[in-house]
């Protein structure tokens, strides 16, 4: 899985890709609601490894 960091407003957003879907589609997961850029950086490894152990 990847994942990026994005801007919306004045808050930042972890966008998550988790694959494609059977059309072929990209399927995402957003994470929004961070102050920062340097608190979503730090949050964004641990959410893709959660996802990962389907933990989510």
């Amino acid at each position: 899985m990847r994942g990026h960091i994005r801007k919306r407003g004045n808050k930042h957003s972890i966008v998550i890709d988790i694959g494609r879907d059977h059309l072929g589609k990209r399927k995402q997961k957003w994470f929004s609601g961070f102050d920062r850029k340097k608190e979503a950086e730090k949050e964004l490894p641990k959410l893709i490894q959660q996802l990962e152990l389907g933990e989510m």
